[in-house]
Parts: C-alpha cells; structure tokens; sequence
C-alpha cells in the first residue's frame, strides 16, 4: 500500500502530528514543519484559502513535495479522499504561485479514462479533481507583465482551450 503524502482532514492531521516533532514555525504559525523520527521524513503543515473567514483549511504535505505528475496520480487515484482534495487543491496552487503547469498533463491523463466505466465514486473523483484544481477556468493564470500583448492572447487561449476541454469530459460524464 502506498504511503500518503497529503492529509486535509484537520482530525486526521491532528491525530498525525501528534507524534511528530515541531521542528520550524513561519508566518506566525500559519506554517509549521515537522519531522517523524521513526521515517525520518518531513512535512509540512500549511493554510489554504486563508481569506475566508475561518481562515480556511489546513492541510499536511510531505516533503520533498510531490512533483506535479504525483499530485496528478494522487488526486485521480488515491483511495483516500481528503488526500486527493489536497492535492487537487495543490496543484492550483502551485500554479498560481510557483507558476508551476498541471493543465495539459491532467488534461491528456483525463482523456485516456474511459468514461464509461467509471462508477458513481469515480465520477465524482473526477468531477472534484477538475472543480477543485480549477481546471475548469478560463483566467489567464500566466504572469503578463513584461509580455507583448501576442503572448498574452496566447496564454488567454491556452486557458480557455483547457476549460473547453475539462468541460467536454465534465459533460461526457
């Protein structure tokens, strides 16, 4: 069985970190890294959506932090389902603020699911994935400043290209 490597479920992180060591604090404890002394392996507690009121989610990611082609694995795949929120979530985030790709991978990964076999489960799995890592949304994500107004479209388009496509299998489904 594979070992997970994101939890947003706040019991399950608190029950987790229980036994780990508290090793950093950032951000005035909006981000916290740990170590496990029994793996030796590292995480890393962090907010999401921190400007909703409530001050949004938290969620628990082991480091390294898995590459986008994991987080891909993991989101279509894990029988976990907070995990594959987590990473669907991930990838969004590390899109828009690390300006780290994800959407011409999920979406070619997407297209190679036969649609017609899926169960209801998978269904919504895939739907989540798509709503969740906003792959359905047309915005330029792409930073501009410093691009001639032709790349800029280009970019535009990409976009729009990969919420045309997550809305055709959205609809197929």
């Amino acid at each position: 069985m594979r070992q997970r490597k994101l939890y947003s479920d706040i019991k399950l992180i608190n029950g987790f970190i229980k036994d780990l060591i508290l090793v950093e604090q950032q951000n005035d404890g909006w981000i916290e890294r740990y170590l496990d002394n029994l793996t030796g392996k590292e995480w890393l507690k962090y907010q999401i959506n921190s400007e909703y009121h409530g001050a949004g989610q938290i969620n628990l990611i082991q480091l390294p932090e898995p590459t986008t082609t994991e987080l891909i694995e993991i989101a279509l795949t894990s029988e976990f389902e907070d995990e594959a929120s987590a990473a669907a979530i991930r990838l969004r985030d590390n899109e828009q603020y690390l300006d780290t790709g994800f959407r011409q991978e999920l979406i070619n990964r997407l297209k190679k699911i036969e649609l017609k076999q899926l169960t209801d489960r998978e269904i919504q799995r895939i739907r989540m994935v798509i709503s969740y890592s906003e792959l359905d949304h047309i915005e330029n994500r792409r930073e501009i400043i410093g691009k001639s107004y032709q790349e800029i479209e280009e970019d535009s388009r990409f976009f729009k290209s990969m919420a045309e496509e997550a809305y055709s299998i959205l609809k197929r489904l």
